[in-house]
């Protein structure tokens, strides 16, 4: 991980969108360590995978203006049966974060 690149996306946000990309990435890291952390300055995004290959990649904090995304790289085949998770494209799933207190959702966290 490249920490001037992290801290480049860090700097440039909201302090309600910096609070919702910490959280989430103290959860993604939380839940599996061993996951290396990948930085996308020019997305704004924290990508997360079994190695630094893009195809490798298993899941991603998106910041955007009004909201974050932890999106999941094959989240169509992650079983959601309360629906929470939101469908892009034909594999790509996410949840959508405008509050750190969605993030304390236990649906999120299963």
């Amino acid at each position: 991980m490249n920490n001037q690149l992290l801290e480049r996306i860090l700097n440039s946000l909201k302090p309600e969108i910096l609070d919702l990309v910490i959280k989430l990435r103290i959860l993604v890291i939380g839940s599996n360590p061993s996951l290396v952390e990948r930085i996308y300055p020019s997305w704004k995004t924290i990508g997360y995978g079994t190695s630094v290959k893009m195809s490798a990649q298993v899941c991603f904090i998106e910041a955007h203006e009004k909201y974050v995304r932890l999106g999941f790289n094959r989240g169509a085949k992650i079983a959601d049966p309360m629906h929470h998770l939101q469908a892009q494209g034909y594999l790509l799933c996410y949840f959508q974060f405008e509050h750190v207190n969605q993030i304390n959702n236990t649906a999120i966290l299963e």
